[in-house]
């Protein structure tokens, strides 16, 4: 005999935990999808790639604009947008995991 409970919350993003929980696993995802898409030439770029406070994550470089956005004399490889894209289409999957790690 099994017994299921279900429990019905209108907003279930702000149960305690799973806002946290989620933020972290997202930050994790895109710091780590940041060091995929990173052009690699001395390697500095992407290993300067990192959570910058609680919930922001990017490069210290100095050239790390100019390689997302390009510049006059230079042409662009953005690797922090294709990293926000990644983690926004997987954040149904993050708060699914948020929400069942919290048994």
């Amino acid at each position: 005999m099994s017994v299921r409970r279900h429990v019905y919350v209108k907003q279930w993003w702000t149960l305690p935990g799973v806002e946290a929980r989620a933020l972290e696993a997202a930050i994790a995802l895109g710091v780590d999808r940041a060091k995929v898409y990173a052009p690699v030439d001395t390697g500095r770029l992407k290993a300067s790639i990192r959570r910058e406070n609680k919930d922001t994550f990017g490069s210290s470089v100095r050239y790390a604009y100019y390689q997302e956005t390009g510049h006059t004399y230079t042409s662009f490889t953005p690797f922090l947008e294709p990293a926000l894209k990644d983690v926004a289409e997987a954040m149904p999957g993050i708060y699914r995991r948020a929400i069942l790690g919290m048994r």
